[in-house]
């Protein structure tokens, strides 16, 4: 895990916020953090702009949301069943609530779950279609692929894969989108 100029990541185990042991070094004259560390089934590790620290500021509370008050919103509404994509929107959603549904700063949470390992097969061609069949084929044997259809620069995912990023803009909208 690597930050720069951001709040803190929240790394949640077992429902418990755990504090990340980070060192740090320059680049560039820039001072960054950096930690390094094995992940459980579960582990949970939510990213977050200073739009969601300043949520609220001077229209619900006098200062805005700290870090610890999104941590303690993490413990009090976990549940270990939760994907990352909704882990993401119940933040993001927070934060529109804390706005008041008004235009501020702009809001972004990335939310990165560690799931249990899955079979992957990514096609790259000319074809979907053609690697769409061959996908079912497979599927039908072992009811456990999940397939990424590549063709030219856009990326299809026939699901959703296990981390999840949200950006507000302003307050104004939302989008949700699978990465990985």
């Amino acid at each position: 895990l690597t930050e720069f100029d951001c709040p803190g990541c929240i790394y949640v185990h077992e429902g418990v916020v755990l504090p990340i042991d980070y060192t740090t070094r320059e680049v560039g004259g820039k001072t960054i953090r950096e930690a390094t560390f094995d992940l459980e089934v579960g582990d949970t590790f939510l990213m977050f702009s200073d739009g969601v620290i300043y949520a609220g500021l001077g229209e619900l509370m006098n200062l805005g949301w700290d870090w610890e008050s999104v941590c303690d919103f993490m413990q009090d509404n976990w549940d270990p069943k939760n994907t990352s994509a909704r882990i993401t929107a119940a933040l993001s959603d927070a934060c529109n609530d804390l706005y008041m549904g008004k235009p501020g700063d702009d809001t972004t949470v990335a939310t990165v779950k560690a799931i249990p390992q899955q079979i992957v097969s990514i096609f790259a061609g000319l074809w979907p279609r053609y690697f769409l069949h061959i996908w079912h084929k497979w599927n039908r044997l072992t009811h456990r692929y999940t397939a990424i259809f590549c063709k030219s620069a856009g990326l299809y995912t026939k699901y959703p894969t296990a981390s999840s990023t949200r950006r507000t803009h302003s307050g104004a909208g939302a989008c949700a989108s699978p990465t990985g």
